[in-house]
């Protein structure tokens, strides 16, 4: 990846010029990062930019405005290829969230049994709880209550 002083001098721009039209084109956000002392430029913005000079921009050279098409071609190239490899990798993370959601239903649909069984034992219990008493806990009393 080059930097802004290698793009200025390929292209036969100044720095100044070079960093202008790199945020004119709105590449400079994501497209151009420190290193050290040195701007360092991505592939796909030194293509654009290239082209961009090479296009009538501020003297550009017969090369560079010839090297244009195929290089940014390339650097767009390798930018799909790039998108393209980040989309398989969140289909892939997706699939894996969907198993996952999956599991968690089945998960879910457990507990709701096992709840609903719950329920039904508690409504026993309170039903039996709630039975009049019988003779012998008439006579007897209910017994010791624990504290």
């Amino acid at each position: 990846m080059p930097t802004i002083k290698e793009l200025a001098d390929a292209c036969g721009a100044s720095k100044p010029t070079v960093k202008r039209r790199l945020q004119e084109l709105g590449l400079w956000d994501g497209h151009v990062n420190k290193q050290g002392a040195a701007f360092v430029v991505d592939d796909y913005a030194a293509s654009a930019l290239s082209a961009s000079l090479g296009a009538g921009g501020d003297g550009a050279g017969a090369d560079a405005a010839q090297d244009a098409p195929s290089s940014v071609t390339d650097a767009l190239n390798r930018y799909i290829a790039s998108l393209e490899s980040q989309i398989e990798a969140k289909d892939a993370q997706i699939s894996a969230l969907i198993d996952q959601n999956a599991a968690m239903s089945a998960k879910i649909d457990g507990m709701g049994e096992r709840l609903t069984d719950l329920a039904e034992q508690v409504a026993r219990a309170n039903a039996i709880a709630e039975r009049p008493r019988g003779l012998f806990g008439r006579l007897l009393g209910p017994g010791r209550e624990d504290s």
